[in-house]
């Protein structure tokens, strides 16, 4: 184990059914899911990142790590430099860990799409990556979701009996992800399918229409005008735009907020719109108005994957206990 995370081992994290699982079964679990090695990878492109810079020498982009460290402490409402600290100390980091980590992501972000180049280039020590990782598992929230997904792990298995009983945590562990995966993959019942579509009978109502987006205003009212006025297909009066239009397929639960108020009441043929949309405007012809069946495999996926929300929720209430919050 990474010696900087192995400094968690010892610390007990929840309680399901009786069993106590501490930081080190999460680390353990996230090993055998495979992804420990991408948090190191990732760790040690940063690396490679500032050492980039060095040679170059560069200078960090100031502004950025600033609006970096914005956007992580209002994701977290650390908002006082006290509650940043406290946040940081509870979790074994320090300030100076902290900006390690926001230059790392600013750089990462910044060389995106030459990251394996950088990381062949400028190697990084197995040493200097042990030492960044736990600030890198921290500040990601790798730790909090492997953690989330353990006690979720270990929450559906005792919810299915699946737990089976071993003196070795590997074996464990990967035992709870078995019986996990088992409650997340039940295809749910005829019935079940057909009450959750009647629950959502209006976010599951499947639209089809013709939309066309133009980013002049005025040539959007003039193209609406060539449609409700002359009788036009939309189609036709985007070829005339020189802007082809486009076939849009969705359900009103997934439509803007703004589009959704428009297509509750509107009728197949009916043209809405000019709509202010990203930085254009959209006009849209519905073309079909389908109320949700529970026989479109596609709500009987998303029927699925609601009960297993569901679920997941119901259990991680009613059978985890937290000792510490990751």
């Amino acid at each position: 184990m990474n010696p900087e995370l192995g400094a968690l081992a010892g610390r007990s994290l929840f309680t399901v059914g009786g069993r106590t699982f501490a930081w080190e079964d999460v680390l353990l679990a996230a090993e055998l899911r495979g992804e420990l090695g991408g948090l190191e990878r990732q760790a040690r492109q940063g690396l490679a990142c500032l050492r980039r810079l060095a040679a170059e020498t560069d200078e960090m982009p100031a502004e950025a790590v600033r609006a970096a460290a914005t956007v992580f402490r209002y994701d977290r409402n650390l908002l006082a430099a006290e509650e940043l600290e406290a946040w940081l100390d509870a979790r074994g980091l320090t300030v100076s860990e902290w900006n390690g980590f926001l230059r790392r992501l600013v750089l990462r972000e910044r060389w995106a799409d030459e990251l394996e180049q950088i990381e062949a280039e400028f190697a990084v020590d197995d040493a200097d990556v042990d030492a960044a990782l736990r600030a890198e598992a921290v500040c990601t929230g790798f730790l909090r979701r492997a953690a989330e997904r353990l006690a979720e792990d270990a929450a559906l298995a005792d919810a299915a009996e699946a737990i089976e009983s071993s003196p070795d945590r590997a074996t464990l562990i990967a035992a709870l992800a078995r019986g996990a995966e088992v409650v997340r993959t039940r295809v749910p019942s005829p019935p079940e399918v057909e009450r959750e579509v009647a629950a959502h009978a209006l976010d599951w109502i499947r639209i089809e229409a013709e939309t066309l987006e133009l980013d002049d205003a005025e040539a959007a009212r003039e193209a609406a005008l060539c449609v409700r006025v002359d009788g036009r297909p939309l189609t036709e009066v985007a070829d005339e735009c020189g802007v082809p239009a486009n076939t849009l397929v969705l359900y009103l639960g997934d439509a803007d907020p703004e589009l959704q108020t428009a297509l509750v009441s509107a009728r197949p043929g009916e043209l809405i719109g000019p709509l202010e949309y990203g930085a254009g405007h959209m006009l849209l012809q519905l073309r079909a108005k389908s109320e949700p069946s529970a026989d479109d495999p596609e709500l009987g996926r998303r029927a699925a994957a609601v009960l297993v929300a569901r679920t997941v929720d119901r259990e991680l209430r009613d059978r985890v206990v937290w000792h510490e919050r990751p």
